[in-house]
């Protein structure tokens, strides 16, 4: 789904150095989630192409499509890749200009930054 809006005010960009850039990267991050939770998703952009997994399983690729003077992000539900404890995030992204990588996973109310 392509959606617009903000990302948490603590959200940071991950990205590379301009001699650094048209590379593939691949970042990993373990986040913990408590039993009973109802819903969770993932929002994601980036400045070059990406390819999202959770717990190993294939999500979805983008980027999200946009204007150049509207930066979009795509909200992906992932609640069925998730279990109780210890979970990772792993994104492959190709980096193709200075707008980096961005993901937050949201799991009911609560924002888990990358």
């Amino acid at each position: 789904m392509l959606t617009s809006g903000p990302f948490d005010s603590r959200a940071r960009v991950i990205w590379a150095q301009k001699s650094e850039m048209r590379q593939w990267w691949l970042a990993r991050k373990a986040f913990v989630v408590k039993a009973g939770f109802d819903e969770a998703s993932l929002k994601i952009t980036s400045g070059g192409h990406h390819a999202v997994f959770v717990n190993g399983h294939f999500v979805t690729r983008g980027p999200a499509r946009a204007y150049s003077f509207a930066h979009c992000f795509d909200t992906v539900p992932i609640s069925r890749f998730l279990r109780p404890g210890t979970n990772s995030l792993v994104v492959c992204a190709l980096q193709l200009d200075e707008a980096g990588l961005l993901a937050q996973v949201d799991v009911g109310a609560k924002a888990l930054l990358w």
